[in-house]
């Protein structure tokens, strides 16, 4: 099936930094090159300015350093409203830095280009049982399937490995490829990186590095799965993740307590509720949160949670 994304004639910006003239001009040039109309939304100082401007369908977000930034809005509140609605947003001194990367986010969010900027997302949890490991497959899947597009799926656990229980019992683990060369297995188009979290102790960081490194780029998206957070393989950081996703159970309030202590310890994390429906999140804290559907026998891996998951990692994806 062909990867489509939504078409819109301009693209609208939202600048909130003393920096306006340089991003204006930046904007006025590189998007006249590529026959592109733009159009400044708002210019607000203050969180809750930008808040209130998300109703207008920026399709990217120039901001100052959160701490320089006015209003009583949380910026993490709105940072999560942003993520959620698929938004790009950047800090002023990054975008000027390196100005085209961000605007090939926003013509992507727009649905001006049929590109995908390559992506990293992990799922996370305290709690078991939340269908961390359904959702991380299921969304490779239903990539894999819609887009025909490399993806990259690797798993973190503290003991038995869901990935071969689930999809394979002979895939190759991380060790045997990171440390022995073996190619890593595929399931259903995916390739596959299963731990065995007896010979990963014997794993030296560097080396966990490089190998997830090099074979993450190879992949548009790469899904991380960890299971048991935090997982001492992550604590030297193997990969580039762009996004983390805090995943709880929105019929278990247990499994939201856990994400709410979570989110302290990784504030810039967005909390994705599975089986969403019977509890009001907002109770627990979780105002901006992303929610994703009961679906029966979601074992089965069709590609629906997936299919619901896929828009909140990449912006202007058409459901």
């Amino acid at each position: 099936m062909r990867l489509s994304f939504r078409r819109r004639r301009q693209l609208g910006a939202i600048i909130a930094s003393h920096k306006l003239d340089d991003i204006r001009r930046i904007l006025d040039e590189q998007l006249r090159e590529r026959h592109v109309r733009w159009t400044l939304v708002g210019e607000p100082r203050s969180t809750d300015g930008i808040y209130r401007l998300i109703d207008t369908a920026p399709r990217l977000v120039v901001v100052d350093p959160p701490e320089q930034l006015l209003g009583e809005m949380d910026w993490q509140l709105v940072a999560e409203t942003l993520q959620r609605g698929g938004i790009p947003y950047v800090q002023a001194a990054t975008f000027l830095a390196d100005p085209a990367s961000w605007i090939e986010q926003a013509l992507a969010a727009n649905g001006d280009i049929e590109a995908l900027q390559p992506q990293a997302a992990a799922f996370v949890a305290y709690s078991g049982g939340v269908g961390k490991t359904t959702i991380t497959l299921d969304t490779a899947v239903a990539f894999a399937h819609r887009t025909h597009l490399p993806v990259l799926a690797v798993e973190f656990c503290h003991g038995t490995s869901a990935f071969r229980a689930f999809c394979d019992p002979d895939l190759p683990d991380l060790f045997a490829c990171a440390a022995e060369g073996q190619q890593p297995g595929t399931w259903r188009g995916i390739t596959m990186v299963p731990l065995d979290v007896r010979h990963a102790v014997d794993l030296p960081a560097n080396q966990v590095t490089t190998f997830l490194t090099h074979l993450a780029r190879q992949h548009t998206l790469t899904l991380v799965d960890v299971s048991g957070y935090p997982h001492f393989l992550l604590d030297a950081e193997p990969l580039p993740i762009q996004q983390w996703w805090i995943v709880g159970d929105a019929t278990r309030p247990d499994t939201l307590e856990n994400a709410a202590y979570l989110k302290q310890q990784r504030p810039a994390a967005a909390i994705l509720l599975n089986r969403a429906g019977r509890l009001d999140p907002a109770a627990w804290g979780f105002p901006g949160q992303v929610q994703l559907p009961r679906v029966r026998q979601a074992h089965r891996l069709t590609g629906q949670l997936g299919a619901a998951m896929l828009p909140h990692i990449f912006p202007g994806w058409r459901r």
